[in-house]
């Protein structure tokens, strides 16, 4: 296909004039966002609106975003022909047992997490952490539908964190705690601190930077190899443009790697706080090189752009109805790297 005549979103494309629900993991398809394609590979993604109803107890359907009172007919504002509607088949299978989640009623709530109050473990469900005074970081809470359905998306130090991942917490005042190590989960984020063992294989282990007991010389790892290819991943400079246009907020995200000849641009329009819409632009380089509004603000890699990507379309229906400024700059923060990931090679 040629360029123009199709969007890419998510590593997936669509044709232009074509709808569909974006993927949020671990959810699935979120039905209160429909995305477009526009013409000249251009994404605009919106929350879907819905109307008061004049019932008490209205229910919920699965794969749509809006309730409806009972005895109701299909709602028009939600109906798509499917041959302009279509849904991700390869991941909808995967999480077709989902589509009873309802998104209308998304929260989000973000807390520091050394200022969370102590709980005792019959609340750990709720998602604070044990002990507050293990970690520092943020944690992002997704509510579904209900108490009951709920999953969660670690943040630290701007570094977003999936459901089982693990990594030392890193204090303002001592750096990383190797000593300590934290896992996400879709409860909670649990820190604990690791208890190194008291006889070891060898006679004589020695302590290295990076690790919290000390390990046998066989174990110490080759500084040639190992994840120096991720470390070393190019980099691709990050561009930004903020503006007030008609009483909204328009912040735009953009990146342009070398062997492109397009600028691929996130913009994000914000009304008093609340994220209202989020789309895609394409931009030739030698129009972006003149924009005078864009300012360089880092250097980030694909896969953290990726995951900056994605991440949008959480955080518009976490935001559908707060105010989100913290969340937002928690997702910029994930397109800086670190030190260790600037200088290793």
């Amino acid at each position: 296909m040629d360029s123009e005549t199709y969007c890419v979103f998510q590593d997936r494309k669509y044709r232009v004039g074509e709808r569909w629900h974006p993927y949020l993991e671990p959810y699935g398809l979120v039905y209160c966002v429909n995305c477009l394609c526009r013409e000249g590979g251009n994404v605009l993604c919106s929350r879907v609106r819905c109307p008061s109803l004049h019932c008490a107890n209205p229910v919920y359907i699965p794969q749509l975003c809006c309730p409806r009172c009972p005895g109701d007919g299909m709602l028009s504002w939600e109906h798509h022909e499917p041959d302009t509607f279509r849904q991700p088949a390869n991941r909808e299978a995967r999480h077709s047992y989902q589509r009873s989640y309802d998104y209308s009623s998304g929260l989000g709530s973000v807390r520091q997490a050394g200022s969370l109050p102590k709980y005792s473990s019959s609340r750990t469900n709720r998602g604070v952490i044990a002990d507050p005074q293990q970690a520092s970081g943020t944690i992002v809470q997704i509510v579904i539908n209900n108490s009951h359905r709920h999953g969660r998306v670690c943040v630290s130090n701007g570094k977003t964190y999936s459901h089982g991942e693990s990594w030392h917490p890193s204090l303002r005042a001592f750096g990383v705690v190797e000593c300590v190590l934290c896992t996400c989960n879709f409860t909670k984020q649990e820190c604990k601190k690791i208890s190194c063992p008291e006889q070891y294989t060898c006679k004589y282990p020695q302590k290295i930077d990076g690790k919290c007991c000390k390990v046998c010389p066989e174990e110490i790892p080759d500084p040639h190899s190992g994840d120096k290819d991720y470390l070393c991943e190019e980099t691709i400079p990050v561009f930004e443009s903020v503006f007030l246009e008609k009483g909204e907020t328009v912040r735009k995200i953009a990146v342009m790697t070398d062997n492109s000849a397009v600028a691929e641009i996130h913009v994000w329009i914000i009304q008093k706080g609340v994220l209202r819409q989020f789309y895609t632009e394409k931009m030739s380089k030698e129009e972006f090189e003149e924009q005078q509004e864009f300012k360089q603000i880092t250097r980030t890699t694909a896969s953290q752009w990726k995951i900056f990507s994605e991440g949008e379309v959480q955080i518009s229906h976490m935001c559908e109805t707060r105010i989100c400024r913290t969340e937002l700059e928690d997702l910029v923060k994930v397109l800086y790297l670190d030190k260790t990931e600037k200088g290793h090679c």
